[in-house]
């Protein structure tokens, strides 16, 4: 995209846990883009050993923890460290809702994750759509479950089960995994860089 638009420079900030910037890379789109991904691997790269048979994860509170849209960047770093049949617990508050009502009206009007993604290759796009792809990649992969104060019955629109703690999430992935199921734990989802070993 940045090619088709014939953009030739950008300005790029790197945050710390704080959200204060502390780098700034700019210059040509990919060689700046790729040197801010070099280092953000060394701020906060972390190394994990294997994929994780439930990983719990946070947005890592307010205010990225708003809404369930902005909620998928932590699931979608969970996800990257989740073995495929896995299960994400997430804690997140979600007290301004679910998001765009777009973002909610895609997931509902279809039941799968790979008719999430069907109709986003077929449609128009909606301009909240890449928060459903993220969705629906990780749904096809692993099973999802959210702590938040969102409705129960919008959690399950959004395919995904609803647990009113990370306990009885806990406790519900141990009984479809088995007791001996390994976690991993990422306390600030969206901050936290996962450099699998693999």
């Amino acid at each position: 995209q940045a090619q088709m638009a014939r953009l030739n420079f950008i300005v790029n900030v790197l945050l710390n846990k704080n959200r204060e910037i502390t780098h700034v890379v700019a210059g040509h789109p990919f060689q700046a883009h790729e040197k801010g991904c070099e280092i953000e691997r060394e701020i906060a790269g972390v190394k994990v050993p294997q994929r994780a048979d439930i990983t719990i994860t946070t947005n890592s509170g307010a205010p990225l923890d708003l809404d369930l849209y902005q909620t998928c960047k932590g699931i979608d770093t969970a996800a990257q460290i989740t073995r495929d049949g896995g299960i994400i617990i997430v804690a997140s508050l979600c007290g301004a809702g679910i998001g765009p009502e777009a973002f909610l009206e895609l997931h509902r009007s279809v039941d799968s994750p790979k008719e999430v993604i069907r109709k986003i290759k077929r449609e128009e796009p909606i301009g909240v759509q890449w928060e459903n792809q993220i969705l629906a990649r990780t749904q096809l992969k692993q099973d999802i479950y959210l702590a938040s104060s969102l409705d129960a019955q919008d959690v399950r629109d959004m395919m995904m089960m609803p647990i009113s703690t990370v306990e009885e999430g806990l406790e519900k992935a141990f009984a479809a995994l088995g007791d001996d199921a390994e976690i991993i734990v990422i306390p600030e989802g969206p901050l936290v860089l996962p450099l699998l070993d693999e």
